[in-house]
């Protein structure tokens, strides 16, 4: 992921399980960065506009749209 490039951080290291264990269930030590990533994108998501298959059309464009919002919070977090 970009955000973990322009940070300098390794994909498949798990330097940010600390910082996101409380924020996303059941996330184990070792996820790795990239995952723990998408897992918090898709658990923010989810959670504002329910799960992918049970969004209509209009639904989904609004969800990639906040996918950005999402994304420019991680880069304020890590």
């Amino acid at each position: 992921m970009a955000i973990l490039e322009e940070r300098g951080i390794d994909p498949k290291g798990n330097n940010l399980y600390p910082k996101f264990k409380n924020q996303i269930y059941a996330l184990s030590p070792d996820y790795t960065n990239d995952g723990i990533l998408v897992r918090y994108i898709n658990t923010r998501v989810a959670k504002k506009y329910g799960p992918v298959k049970m969004r209509e059309p209009e639904t989904l464009l609004e969800s990639q749209k906040y996918m950005e919002v999402v994304i420019n919070e991680l880069r304020r977090m890590i």
